[in-house]
């Protein structure tokens, strides 16, 4: 049984089998995870009995998730936040009696994660929540690829993809604490010491206690139960202000650059809907055809995509102070070429000169400026179909990579909230269905537009430069008129989507972000 039919059979059926099966499961990770942090056997056992008891107490009301592994992790962090100021003035003694007890005994870890250890459960806690979980099942829970990509029900691939990058996150992090380490180092130290056995017979006696949800424990546990709780029940609450405040900074941000500027008085109110409703966003062209040379046809080789100072944070920061209330990049434009690393896939970002996650990063910046991320993917497609084709059925093997690629992007970026099928009119109505099944499916929040009649035609767009991809010396379109073509999407109540596209270096030419400021 997995960990939530476990937990639902003890919180409906109070079954004292199933609350053991998950305490035999997790008692060594929450008991270790503990003494990382407060350094003495007697007080992790403690740590631990306390979150079997929250576990225990909570458990009809946990939100239904793949594992534990994340919802343990932090239940421990809080109870040992808490422990340590209730133990403040703990004796010199008991601690010169720990220091001798762990000296006395032989010490397996290498240097490395001697180095690491004060740190890692803090740097584990920046993680984001889906990063830390994955994390805590690979190496801390033990468990293959394989099995990893079993419990949370996506491919091997993508656990792969997604666990690099969160490795890749944690050794930022340890840098910026002064402990350089390289990620291979990192997950060669996790694999040696991540996963330890609990004490013997220590899963037992905190099931035991823990179905009893405390009643048997002492007052010094039960103040360190309440704290832990309390300390549990104010994150909640500090992260839903927190995002309250934010809303409410956005809106009276929005609200000054209109009374400021008198502009994008009705699209920057106006929410991202399936049906466009007059929403104002930005498209961000940038790919393999921004390395073109002037006049050159073709595909671009993949080792010419090699941007020197790739600057996404300001794609995103010009869309916001432009009032825009989204950004849509060219995950795929009609050269083919995907800017994420495609599995089996030989022109993509990964086989270039540039390592990097653009896209990753492209949905952070348009997270911390407060704007919805989207990816656009070309059904034109040279490099798979030997010319761009703006007519004709998709062939089965071109619309099978496609489906690949559409389930690859929402399944490794689960936070775009919109997708767009550029010339869409290229496939059936059933083929559309398909492909926006596969989006809903995996991301049920993301909006999904398509070109054509049937499928979602609620965008106008628009660019400003003569072309959509960079090129020396383009011309520039006439902000008036750019703005009397969004004032007419508008007035029909459909999305206008205005294109810029960065340059070599990668960013935004100064002389296009002089007209996108001045769009109405």
């Amino acid at each position: 049984m997995d960990d939530w039919q476990l937990l639902n059979d003890y919180a409906t059926r109070n079954s004292e089998e199933a609350f053991h099966a998950l305490v035999e499961r997790y008692a060594g990770m929450v008991y270790h995870t503990a003494l990382r942090q407060v350094e003495n056997p007697h007080l992790a056992e403690e740590v631990a009995q306390v979150v079997f008891i929250i576990l225990a107490r909570k458990a009809a009301k946990i939100p239904r998730q793949p594992t534990l592994y994340g919802w343990l992790f932090r239940a421990t962090r809080f109870a040992v936040l808490n422990q340590r100021r209730q133990e403040k003035n703990r004796s010199r003694r008991e601690q010169e009696a720990y220091a001798m007890q762990s000296a006395s005994s032989p010490d397996d870890l290498n240097p490395l994660w001697e180095q690491i250890t004060p740190l890692l459960d803090d740097a584990l806690d920046k993680l984001p929540a889906t990063d830390r979980e994955l994390v805590m099942i690979r190496y801390f829970g033990n468990r293959s690829h394989k099995e990893t990509a079993q419990m949370l029900g996506v491919s091997e691939y993508v656990v792969r993809k997604r666990l690099s990058r969160a490795v890749e996150k944690l050794r930022v992090i340890f840098a910026r604490r002064g402990v350089a380490v390289s990620s291979l180092a990192l997950v060669a130290a996790f694999t040696a010491h991540g996963v330890q056995a609990a004490p013997l017979g220590l899963a037992s006696s905190l099931a035991g206690v823990a179905v009893a949800k405390g009643a048997t424990v002492s007052t010094s546990t039960l103040t360190l139960i309440k704290g832990a709780m309390k300390i549990m029940a104010w994150t909640k609450a500090k992260t839903a202000i927190v995002t309250g405040a934010a809303v409410i900074l956005a809106v009276g941000m929005a609200t000054s650059i209109i009374a400021v500027r008198h502009k994008h008085t009705v699209a920057s109110k106006a929410e991202l809907t399936e049906s466009g409703n007059g929403a104002y966003g930005l498209y961000i062209h940038f790919g393999s055809a921004t390395f073109a040379n002037p006049g050159e046809k073709g595909a671009i080789p993949s080792s010419r995509f090699a941007p020197a100072s790739l600057n996404v944070q300001s794609w995103a920061h010009a869309a916001k102070q432009a009032g825009m209330t989204f950004a849509v990049l060219t995950a795929k434009h009609e050269s083919g070429f995907c800017l994420w690393d495609s599995q089996d896939y030989s022109y993509d970002v990964g086989n270039s000169p540039f390592k990097g996650d653009i896209i990753g990063d492209f949905i952070a910046a348009c997270k911390a400026e407060g704007i919805a991320p989207g990816v656009h993917y070309s059904i034109p497609d040279e490099f798979n179909e030997g010319a761009v084709r703006y007519k004709g059925a998709v062939s089965r093997t071109y619309f099978d990579l496609i489906k690949k690629h559409v389930t690859e992007l929402h399944t490794l970026y689960p936070d775009l909230r919109m997708q767009i099928f550029d010339m869409s009119e290229r496939l059936s109505q059933e083929q559309f269905d398909e492909l926006r099944g596969i989006v809903k499916q995996l991301n049920p929040q993301c909006i999904v537009w398509g070109t054509a009649p049937g499928q979602s035609p609620n965008h106008d767009s628009d660019t400003v430069i003569s072309t959509w991809m960079w090129t020396p010396n383009a011309s520039l379109n006439a902000a008036q008129s750019l703005s009397q073509h969004h004032q007419r999407s508008q007035a029909v109540q459909k999305a206008f989507v205005l294109n810029i596209g960065p340059d070599r270096v990668g960013e935004i030419p100064k002389d296009q972000l002089a007209v996108l400021m001045q769009v109405k």
